[in-house]
């Protein structure tokens, strides 16, 4: 059975966990609608059963899927059904968290199989994964399948990891490429060495999975080099708590060529549900093999309602955090403060700590998985400082999202003008033509709507400084007064050009 088919099954098990009571019938008697929601809400949830009635019918008739295998047409057709069932028990209850996290597990199961279609049904698909990603999921304020957790190794930085030698001087090091490394080579003795992320909290979390990417050279064997996770370890001597050895299928080869990076399968972390657990990659080298371990990322995902915050560790003596080479936990380095003052003219400011729904605004997703999510500072104890949006990945694919502010009302104003602080990364000479800033007064809910009309504005000039925050210039709206406007953030990018955008605060003033 391979990884996939192992996925899906725990998908099945864990709906039938949440909603074994619910029933998938249409009939007004046996699912009677709590008249008090949302009547928009209720309206796209009625929609969603309306379009998998539909699919349903589309495969019977052998007008989908008549080309597949007929166990991936049974998963399809199984996906199907669970989210029908989770979209009646949200029709009854549009806060039901069961019902949220089932449709998120089973609309990202569907993404990942649809991967393996072809032409007319993988198109199709997609149309129906890109409703309930863009439309019922973000209008009902509930989190899809999502990265929890994220270490990409930049800036020669081992990021949130925990550097902790046992045997010897040598370390784990943030390289200049992008990735952690250590390695044995030269060294007249026994060496081992611990990186170990910060605790994870899986409480409430639904289907949570790993991957990462590494590579190794010079290795003969893998014995010595393991991926392993504990729910005791808080810091400190690492060989005092319990580890678990998690097995990793898709790897190097050992002897093999050296520095061919490798990502693992996704590595399921169900049996860590409702722990508290912390990943480490541990190193142990005897003299007699001293191979070099790399890793260029590690990636935690999962479904759960709210932020997912880490939990720094808590070192003790004879750990190392971060990259402080002295046994040591270095000061934070607060890379944001708030730079703009509202005064007297003060007509709307929103410093952006907190989630998109928490913060009033509202993300729309067009194209591609990731969406505009807060930004955490991981130098400031993973303090929330703004909303950001980055397609960065190997395999991000194109992105098209927007983030909309609240109205924001100029109906008294007399010399308005707008102020921005953000913050732009691996802009790599792409055009910033990609992230734009608007100004609409008749937006009505779908920025792609002919009818509603934008002003493009000029945030930043065409040298903007990268890598940091900064405050923009004061962007009159005196075109505006009398008017009420929201403020839209459009971001475009591809695999080729995935720039990272961060906005931490706006300010309409006079």
């Amino acid at each position: 059975m391979n990884t996939l088919i192992k996925r899906l099954t725990v998908s099945l098990f864990i709906t039938a966990g949440l909603l074994s009571s619910v029933s998938c019938s249409s009939s007004d008697d046996d699912n009677q609608s709590n008249v008090s929601q949302d009547p928009e809400k209720l309206a796209l949830v009625q929609e969603g059963i309306r379009r998998v009635g539909i699919y349903e019918q589309d495969i019977n008739q052998g007008y989908l899927l008549s080309s597949v295998r007929e166990q991936e047409k049974q998963m399809v057709e199984d996906h199907l059904h669970w989210i029908k069932v989770a979209l009646y028990r949200l029709k009854d209850d549009l806060e039901s968290d069961a019902a949220a996290a089932m449709l998120s597990v089973r609309v990202n199961a569907l993404s990942n199989q649809n991967a393996g279609f072809q032409d007319k049904d993988n198109d199709s698909f997609r149309d129906l994964i890109d409703f309930f990603r863009g439309e019922v999921l973000q209008s009902l304020n509930l989190a899809f399948f999502r990265d929890l957790f994220a270490e990409e190794f930049n800036g020669q930085s081992l990021g949130g990891f925990s550097n902790v030698t046992v045997k010897s001087s040598v370390e784990w090091k943030g390289d200049a490429g992008g990735y952690a490394k250590v390695t044995a080579f030269g060294q007249k003795t026994d060496v081992e060495a611990w990186l170990i992320s910060p605790v994870l909290d899986l409480t409430g979390i639904i289907d949570p999975a790993m991957t990462f990417r590494q590579a190794v050279g010079f290795l003969s064997t893998w014995d010595g080099l393991e991926l392993k996770i504990s729910t005791n370890f808080t810091g400190g001597d690492p060989t005092a708590a319990d580890w678990d050895v998690i097995p990793v299928e898709e790897k190097p080869e050992a002897g093999g060529q050296n520095w061919q990076w490798k990502n693992s399968e996704e590595i399921s972390l169900d049996s860590y549900i409702g722990k508290k657990i912390a990943i480490a990659f541990h190193y142990v080298a005897p003299q007699s093999h001293q191979p070099t371990w790399e890793i260029e990322w590690l990636r935690v995902k999962g479904v759960g309602k709210g932020d997912f915050t880490p939990i720094p560790l808590k070192l003790a003596d004879g750990s190392k955090g971060g990259d402080n080479g002295n046994g040591e936990t270095p000061a934070p380095n607060k890379t944001f403060v708030k730079r703009l003052t509202p005064g007297a003219g003060e007509i709307y400011y929103k410093a952006l700590e907190g989630s998109v729904a928490d913060l009033g605004f509202k993300e729309i997703s067009l194209k591609g998985k990731y969406v505009w999510r807060a930004y955490k500072d991981k130098n400031d104890g993973n303090r929330p400082v703004g909303l950001s949006m980055s397609g960065f990945n190997d395999n991000s694919g194109d992105n098209h999202d927007w983030l909309i502010s609240p109205v924001i009302d100029l109906s008294n104003a007399k010399d308005p003008y707008l102020q921005i602080v953000d913050r732009i990364k691996f802009l790599n000479n792409n055009p910033l033509s990609n992230l734009k800033v608007k100004v609409s007064n008749n937006y009505k809910g779908d920025p792609e709507d002919p009818a509603v009309t934008w002003e493009l504005l000029n945030i930043r000039g065409n040298s903007p400084e990268v890598d940091k925050f900064v405050v923009s210039g004061k962007i009159p709206l005196k075109k505006f007064i009398g008017d009420t406007i929201v403020i839209g953030f459009e971001y475009e990018g591809t695999s080729k050009a995935s720039i990272s955008w961060a906005v931490a605060e706006i300010l309409v003033s006079e």
